[in-house]
């Protein structure tokens, strides 16, 4: 079966920046309490009107380009969102039509939360094992800012917006590309996580008749209870796909994690044993943007040249859910 390998990458990220001292002004907060618990200090948020399909194509198109490629030559996409500009149709056909594709190829939203992306990419490296796809774009992307309540300093000093795209293409080389891949989801612990409103349990008109539902329509979270949940599930995720792949963690040469947390990417990074100059730490600059959090940090690391070709790189996520994904890829460009 033919392993899978990523031959692009790109990204999109809404121009307006949202920095704590914007936040000061909107709720009781400050910027070293922020910094000090969360390591952010600005995120990019969506501006009135903007949608985040139009950054996944953005990001979906400098993918392509990266990897030589145009929108007709993909055989699937593969959107990871649970934030569309619809409910119904999903994403990923919007984004396919904006794209140009001329094509009928499939495509579908995957919703795996802050883990989708890499979800994403397991998924891909799959369809391409069966030997039916050739090139197969994955998008993460999440526009998180219009599911967040401005009032609840505890979340919205969080999230931002963006996405990110990467083209997923038949390995020659059986030592490139992903290696290995830990994937799993803990749903006992569905509710430190969520979005209640806008489902087919609390669909939108309930709002429109039970003003107190409002908060339904918001991001809740117990903080403290997914930090000490999700730092030994994606540590033991991390050391499960180094291990698959017949390595140690010694072995890897760069670490990008999910931009949730500067406390749990330390404490994970210290788990590995890994020296923070090889851990991509961007959650200053872009807050939490979910899905498309790894593709942005892994493009900021490409860009800066610390992930060079035959670098063995891990990739970790977690999210609602609570879904959590780990990868270790040698890196093919």
């Amino acid at each position: 079966m033919a392993k899978a390998k990523i031959t692009g990458i790109g990204v999109s990220l809404p121009d307006k920046v949202l920095t704590n001292a914007d936040l000061e002004k909107i709720v009781e907060t400050t910027d070293e309490w922020i910094t000090s618990r969360t390591g952010i200090k600005e995120r990019r948020v969506l501006a009135e009107g903007e949608r985040i399909s139009d950054h996944c194509v953005k990001a979906a198109k400098e993918a392509l380009d990266r990897a030589g490629a145009s929108p007709d030559d993909l055989d699937l996409i593969i959107n990871a969102t649970f934030t569309a500009d619809y409910v119904l149709p999903s994403g990923a056909c919007l984004i396919q039509d904006k794209l140009g594709v001329t094509r009928d190829v499939p495509a579908f939203d995957l919703a795996a939360a802050c883990s989708g992306f890499v979800y994403g990419l397991e998924t891909a490296s799959h369809f391409i094992a069966s030997g039916n796809y050739k090139k197969i774009l994955v998008i993460g992307a999440d526009a998180l800012s219009r599911f967040t309540n401005w009032a609840d300093r505890a979340t919205c000093v969080l999230f931002g917006d963006g996405a990110g795209a990467a083209v997923v293409e038949p390995a020659d080389d059986p030592s490139i590309g992903i290696l290995s891949a830990d994937l799993g989801a803990a749903g006992r612990h569905h509710d430190i996580l969520k979005v209640e409103g806008g489902s087919s349990f609390m669909p939108g008109p309930c709002l429109l008749t039970d003003a107190s539902l409002k908060d339904k329509y918001y991001i809740t979270m117990e903080g403290n209870s997914l930090f000490k949940i999700v730092t030994r599930l994606v540590a033991d995720s991390v050391l499960r796909a180094i291990e698959k792949a017949g390595l140690k963690p010694s072995d890897i040469s760069y670490f990008v994690p999910h931009q949730a947390n500067i406390r749990i990417i330390d404490y994970v990074a210290e788990k590995l044993k890994m020296p923070r100059e090889k851990v991509a730490v961007t959650i200053r600059k872009y807050g939490n943007n979910s899905a498309a959090s790894v593709p942005v940090a892994l493009y900021d690391c490409l860009k800066e040249g610390k992930i060079k070709k035959g670098d063995l790189v891990v990739f970790t996520a977690f999210g609602s859910g609570l879904t959590y994904a780990s990868m270790v890829v040698r890196w093919a460009y």
